[in-house]
């Protein structure tokens, strides 16, 4: 690690040298935060945990004729009281990663423009206007915040760009991060339409569809289809106030019954029983059926994301306060899966009924953000073993076994851009 912290210097004293070739840009980010946690279980217990976060990440970009090239490699490190782990994931997430949050290289022809390489998905709409205001990728945060190694498509018109994508899971080219299941990366496919059109100076829309071939260890998974719209009013000039909505819906055809034994090993190998993990897995589901969801049905599910955010003017310093609400219905799922480097968890897919999110932050130097969060999520069911977007009650799981049903979180989070 510290190698590559070597390295990351060295381009930063080479490449914060080079003049005014207006075909190169190199911008950065260092973000630092302090988060605490507080998950509540359904019997009653509390566990706490907090970790503390540095990251830098970097921005390269070439114009050559019509050729294009960006990378954005990132290194984070954070220290944790406890393992760091996300409800969708089965192992922590590592406390030190290296990876390219993009990647890609495009040759643009008029209005058309075809490229390869890791896409930014992640830091997308409603990026822009929550947080410190910074967006960096194409599509909607509710339905997926993924990097992926894509082959891609856009056409450009006078308000409107329109992005179609082919793209997988697996870190064909180079590290894509460590937030994804391994489990499901293996032969994944995800295919994505996005245009974002704006009406006018102060609307915005961004619509997205998604079908994903999802895998679990090389075998069929499930079939997802998502489907979003976002808009935007954007009149923070003025009155200071910014409006957003994203409503998304999603199907998901559950075809778990390929990969059954693939699940059983994976969450089942470290019983204490004396048992394979199919025996246990098997066992398990003829005692808790209502648990497991080992099927071929098909699940309906929509969510809906609504925020405001309020620019100040009242004080000496750039001000503002952010606020969120996410509600999910039916059998909402995503390819939104969350990840140790951003400060907002509100939107990920296995949030069940509804989340919330509020931010106060101050620009007390340019390019300084400094803010404070508090996020709560609560999970009123359960995904089931075989297909997490069928739930059950949690305190029908397992036989009532104790699973998490609420999350809290506080973050102080420093940024720097350069």
């Amino acid at each position: 690690m510290r190698y590559i912290i070597i390295i990351i210097i060295i381009i930063i004293i080479l490449f914060s040298n080079i003049n005014a070739d207006d075909n190169f840009k190199f911008t950065g980010k260092i973000d630092s935060y302090y988060a605490e946690y507080k998950a509540e279980k359904n019997d009653g217990v509390q566990k706490n945990n907090s970790s503390l976060y540095n990251s830098l990440l970097l921005n390269l970009s070439y114009n050559y004729n019509n050729f294009y090239f960006q990378m954005s490699p990132m290194i984070y490190y954070f220290d944790s009281k406890d393992d760091l782990k996300a409800k969708t994931r089965y192992e922590p997430f590592n406390n030190k990663d290296f990876f390219f949050k993009s990647f890609y290289i495009s040759y643009t022809v008029k209005n058309i423009t075809l490229g390869a390489g890791v896409l930014p998905f992640s830091d997308v709409f409603p990026g822009k206007y929550s947080g410190e205001g910074y967006q960096n990728g194409v599509g909607l945060n509710p339905i997926n915040d993924n990097d992926l190694t894509s082959v891609f498509l856009q056409y450009k018109s006078l308000n409107s760009t329109t992005i179609f994508a082919v793209s997988t899971l697996d870190d064909v080219l180079v590290p894509t991060g460590d937030y994804i299941e391994e489990t499901l990366t293996e032969d994944t496919m995800v295919y994505s339409i996005i245009n974002d059109y704006k009406v006018n100076d102060e609307i915005n829309m961004v619509t997205e569809l998604m079908y994903i071939d999802m895998k679990y260890d090389g075998k069929d998974l499930s079939e997802i289809m998502l489907g979003g719209v976002g808009l935007s009013w954007d009149d923070s000039m003025n009155s200071g106030f910014v409006f957003y909505n994203v409503l998304s819906g999603s199907i998901y055809k559950n075809k778990s019954t390929s990969a059954e034994s693939e699940i059983y090993n994976n969450l089942f190998s470290d019983n204490s029983y004396g048992l394979t993990p199919e025996q246990m897995g098997a066992y398990l589901n003829s005692t808790y059926p209502n648990s497991f969801a080992i099927n071929d049905d098909y699940l309906y599910g929509a969510s809906n994301l609504f925020g405001i955010k309020y620019e100040m003017d009242y004080f000496p310093i750039d001000t503002f306060i952010n606020v969120e609400w996410f509600h999910t219905m039916g059998d909402w799922t995503s390819g939104n899966q969350g990840n140790p480097y951003t400060t907002k968890h509100n939107q990920v897919w296995n949030i069940r009924d509804n989340s919330y999110y509020i931010e106060f932050g101050i620009v007390p130097l340019k390019n300084t953000t400094i803010r404070a969060s508090y996020t709560y999520m609560e999970y009123e069911e359960v995904g089931k073993i075989g297909a997490p977007a069928d739930t059950i009650d949690p305190d029908e799981f397992l036989g009532g076994r104790p699973v998490v049903i609420k999350d809290q979180i506080i973050h102080l989070i420093f940024t720097y851009r350069f």
